[in-house]
């Protein structure tokens, strides 16, 4: 993929300006403004393509724990060596929570908090899920089905907003053969204590906060995000300013949407939205 990304700047000559993070979006005159650290850009035309999971988000009661913790997000664990001995609780039972706990449970006691979010109803690393099931969901499910134009997809997004997606590559009964221990969520924390929200009382030594990321977009400073900070799109067309696009947004019009395969279509959307409007 990144080889593909360079030839693909090199054949088209594109003037890709690495290391330079934006700072700030705004209008200016009538036209977009783009500052970043090596100066600022202008366009009548902007398209933010930055995901929306840019900032990690934790639980405002991670501030109880005191000095003596360690803590992290999910977004920097690297490996069980960054955590010192003694029971390791994961915040939030996802995907990012089910796959640390896996990788911890060799060195560490893990505790896994958190609600149960369903799997994928099969083994996406056997022959069948590799060959067949896989491209039936990714291509059929997420890809065509679960959209923004279907009742089913309007609902599954409804239903996702804020949960996330079902486990997809650890399967129902291995955390607990692992011997991870499943508790409910989390009601109130401090120095090396937790208690759930069923009463149940937990010690750790560590934690990490496998609590999802935040869009990120305070940068942009126009009036175009909702009270969560999420872009108010259509199809990643912003309903409150001609000329401001989106790319590879949660959901923007599939699952597939943060996908490699879903992103290109919604790009080619917004190329077309884009060549358009000069047009015109």
């Amino acid at each position: 993929m990144a080889d593909y990304l360079e030839d693909y700047a090199t054949t088209f000559a594109l003037p890709v300006r690495l290391n330079t993070p934006v700072e700030r979006l705004r209008k200016e005159n009538g036209r977009f403004r783009v500052e970043t650290p090596r100066g600022a850009l202008e366009a009548d035309q902007v398209v933010v393509a930055a995901a929306s999971y840019q900032q990690p988000q934790t639980p405002e009661f991670a501030s109880g724990l005191g000095k003596g913790i360690v803590q992290m997000h999910s977004h920097a664990y690297r490996n069980p060596g960054q955590l010192p001995a003694g029971p390791v609780l994961l915040v939030g039972a996802g995907n990012s929570g089910a796959e640390i706990a896996m990788d911890l449970a060799r060195t560490h006691d893990v505790v896994l908090s958190g609600r149960e979010v369903g799997h994928v109803p099969f083994d996406i690393s056997g022959f069948l899920g590799r060959k067949l099931l896989v491209r039936l969901v990714v291509r059929g499910m997420f890809h065509h089905v679960l959209t923004m134009r279907t009742p089913m997809g309007r609902a599954f997004r409804a239903k996702m907003h804020g949960h996330g997606m079902p486990l997809i590559r650890t399967r129902p009964g291995v955390l607990e053969r692992a011997g991870v221990r499943r508790i409910g969520k989390i009601a109130k924390i401090s120095d090396g204590q937790a208690r759930t929200e069923d009463g149940e009382d937990i010690s750790f030594a560590s934690v990490i906060w496998c609590t999802g990321l935040h869009p990120g977009f305070d940068w942009i400073d126009l009036p175009v995000l909702d009270d969560h900070g999420v872009p108010r799109h259509r199809f990643g067309m912003s309903t409150d300013m001609s000329g401001l696009y989106f790319a590879g947004l949660h959901f923007q019009y599939a699952v597939s949407s943060t996908m490699v395969l879903g992103v290109g279509r919604d790009a080619r959307r917004v190329a077309g939205w884009i060549a358009a409007a000069k047009a015109g």
